[in-house]
């Protein structure tokens, strides 16, 4: 059984002469993440379209840096401005910035709207952007988040050769504009879904998730935390210890490289 993270919501580490990236940093959860990590002695890079509120208490530093994030240029002149500022270039890095799909999947369109290309901004943000950097259910949007948790499994295995470990944060629900319909707004939102008993994240819950994997080092490399109602769990974690229930015996045999009897003359004898 996979077994939940004892994730704290305070206790943490000084962050002092570490420096953080991310990006979204003005609202949500990379604010939050922001006021935390400075709050630890941070300095802080946010690389968004718009700056975070100016009244955040130290004593880390915050550089803003005015960032598109599909623009690669843009994400380079951002990196390169943390190194001016601080005079070091980020040992943490949060691909925060993240929008949820346009429009209703399933609704009716007219004919014009047809004919027209689409744009599919949510994956050039929430998946080219990730990578590029280092509305829930609907089908762009998992797409984009699965192609993330493909970057973290092709990733975990090469990065720790460049003492870098890599690890992703999975929020469900959470409290952010993200929920913003044009007839209520996310804090409303959330009190019906709260009524309805949907479990719902916090933006700071999130926030200590990610500080909380960023001082782990490389002991976090790999690791996909699952938020839920404040409930963490690693995923990955908990994939790879049942494999061969999912798998089966002989292919997870396979997936480490097979041992002892030939792996694929079994496969044939299953098939058989």
């Amino acid at each position: 059984m996979t077994e939940l993270l004892n994730i704290p919501s305070n206790s943490f580490p000084s962050f002092k002469g570490r420096t953080a990236f991310i990006t979204g940093g003005s609202s949500g959860i990379g604010l939050e993440t922001v006021k935390l990590l400075t709050s630890l002695s941070c300095n802080v890079l946010v690389a968004d379209l718009s700056p975070p509120p100016s009244s955040i208490p130290g004593p880390g530093v915050i550089h803003f840096h005015h960032t598109d994030v599909t623009s690669y240029s843009n994400l380079l002149a951002a990196f390169r401005s943390a190194h001016a500022r601080f005079g070091t270039y980020p040992d943490i890095v949060f691909a925060n910035a993240g929008i949820g799909e346009v429009g209703d999947l399933f609704s009716e369109v007219s004919d014009e709207e047809i004919e027209r290309e689409p744009k599919h901004q949510v994956v050039g943000i929430d998946l080219v952007a990730v990578a590029n950097t280092g509305q829930p259910g609907l089908a762009m949007y998992n797409a984009a988040k699965h192609g993330v948790v493909g970057l973290l499994r092709g990733l975990r295995y090469v990065a720790p050769k460049d003492k870098v470990a890599i690890s992703l944060v999975a929020p469900a629900i959470t409290t952010t504009p993200l929920l913003d319909t044009p007839e209520m707004k996310h804090e409303d939102r959330s009190k019906v879904m709260l009524k309805a008993g949907i479990p719902l994240n916090t933006p700071r819950r999130i926030a200590e998730v990610v500080v909380w994997l960023a001082a782990r080092g490389q002991a976090a490399n790999g690791q996909g935390v699952l938020v839920q109602g404040g409930e963490c769990v690693d995923l990955e974690a908990g994939i790879a210890k049942n494999r061969k229930a999912w798998m089966g015996e002989t292919h997870a045999r396979l997936y480490k490289g097979g041992s002892g009897k030939n792996v694929f003359e079994e496969l044939r004898e299953e098939k058989l």
